[in-house]
């Protein structure tokens, strides 16, 4: 099962669920303009979408996937994601506007 935080009119989280879609994976599909979800994004350090995240499941389920790993696949595949995660590739869709109107939208003040 995956995650896919997403905003409307986001040509890349179309495509993303589009091939979610067409290998069969399933998926629940969540607005990046939903507070927590802008919470958790602005928390990682997040600027683009999509994102899209893997569940594992619970302490068992974590215990079971990190046994299937020797250390080097782990760092190996730590690496893979900070490449992938890394802002400027230019083929996430920049989510700043939006992060900079929600800021403005949520004062309180």
């Amino acid at each position: 099962m995956k995650i896919v935080i997403g905003r409307n009119d986001c040509v890349w989280c179309d495509k993303a669920t589009d091939l979610l879609d067409k290998k069969g994976i399933p998926y629940v599909y969540v607005s990046v303009h939903e507070p927590h979800w802008l919470d958790l994004m602005k928390r990682m350090g997040l600027k683009t979408v999509p994102q899209v995240f893997d569940l594992v499941g619970g302490y068992k389920e974590l215990d079971r996937e990190l046994t299937l790993v020797d250390e080097d696949q782990i760092q190996s595949y730590q690496e893979k994601l900070n490449k992938r995660f890394g802002i400027g590739s230019g083929k996430l869709t920049p989510i700043d506007e939006p992060l900079i109107h929600m800021e403005k939208t949520n004062d309180v003040s």
